[in-house]
């Protein structure tokens, strides 16, 4: 049988990455043929390269083509079909069955791609066997109006899941059987990619997008915790002028060793959420408006709302609340639950 994953497959981001290469390599593991299939229209192709090229800081043109070169060549781990731009070239590869999925892949008010129906299933379902794993909507809010053939292309596959509590929401406003599973990255161990770790310890790591009106005062509690504890402060995937270090170009898998081996993780970035719950780190998410479906929603599922935190309510408690000892034991067998039971889904859809 052969198994095709049609997500964003190739966007310069560090989860994204993540989270495809964790769904193949599990299904690999599980004993499937899988290729993740390399669709992207124009549309997507022009707006991508206008966000990392069309810019008159050249500092930032030129780590933006540095950071280019190195996800290619971490996209190079990944086992592709040829790149395609049209659906119909998607629907002559013939696949048993195709996976769409995981990430904001129905997010469709995205800036990069707007609505584009091959990711609810038009024009596939009809040649093969559909279904979603761990979709999320992203930022459309659970009380906005879906468009009709959203709707209707998403009833027609042969299975439906979701990541996060607001896409269930949405979901169940016209479809009563949506799973909810957890995100790629949590069905993956990561310890070939991890096994080898040459940093140097005692850091405090930042990742995420530049802290911009009230949450600039994060950065502050960040610099001065971290000379309280004798640490470095450490920023990956995006520069900041603040932090002692900044590796801003790493590999993907570089990228998680930095998160695997820190004393601490402050980050506004889901994936950097995830992982710090993966890798049991002491950590704050500091909340995002465009964020807080999937971040909000993935906290409250390991009762780990309090490290949620925003401008209004973190000055004195910075400390405190960073220190502050978690639970792993009960959040790792949950999560090996969850993904035992998400598995369970991957494989009951895949032989169905």
């Amino acid at each position: 049988m052969r198994v095709g994953i049609l997500t964003y497959f190739d966007g310069i981001n560090y989860g994204a990455f993540a989270q495809v290469f964790a769904l193949q390599s599990r299904l690999v593991e599980l004993g499937f043929n899988v290729e993740v299939i390399a669709y992207k229209d124009n549309k997507h192709k022009i707006n991508e390269y206008r966000s990392l090229f069309l810019t008159i800081n050249l500092k930032i043109l030129i780590n933006n083509i540095e950071k280019l070169k190195v996800f290619r060549k971490a996209q190079k781990k990944l086992n592709t079909t040829q790149r395609v731009s049209r659906v119909s070239q998607v629907v002559d590869m013939k696949f048993d069955k195709i996976i769409i999925g995981s990430d904001e892949i129905w997010n469709f008010k995205n800036d990069l791609f707007g609505l584009n129906l091959i990711y609810f299933g038009k024009d596939l379902n009809d040649k093969t066997n559909v279904f979603s794993y761990a979709a999320s909507f992203g930022s459309i809010c659970k009380d906005e109006l879906i468009p009709k053939e959203v709707i209707s292309n998403i009833s027609k596959l042969s299975a439906v899941s979701v990541r996060d509590d607001n896409s269930s929401d949405l979901i169940c406003k016209f479809l009563s059987d949506a799973k909810k599973v957890v995100d790629p990255t949590l069905l993956y161990d990561y310890k070939n990619e991890t096994k080898d770790i040459n940093i140097a310890s005692d850091y405090l790591l930042f990742y995420g997008i530049t802290l911009q009106g009230e949450d600039q005062k994060f950065i502050q509690e960040m610099v001065n915790y971290s000379k309280l504890k004798g640490l470095r402060l450490i920023s990956v995937g995006y520069h900041h002028d603040w932090a002692d270090e900044n590796y801003v170009n790493i590999h993907p898998f570089s990228w998680l060793k930095y998160i695997k081996n820190a004393n601490y993780v402050v980050t506004n970035m889901f994936h950097g959420t995830v992982f710090s719950i993966k890798f049991n780190k002491r950590f704050l998410t500091i909340a995002s408006k465009r964020r807080e479906n999937k971040v909000g929603s993935l906290l409250r599922e390991f009762g780990l709302e309090s490290r949620l935190c925003d401008s209004s309510d973190i000055n004195e408690d910075f400390s405190e609340r960073i220190n502050a000892e978690i639970s792993y034991e009960s959040i790792n067998f949950q999560i090996n639950t969850l993904k035992n039971l998400s598995e369970k889904f991957l494989i009951e859809s895949l032989t169905k």
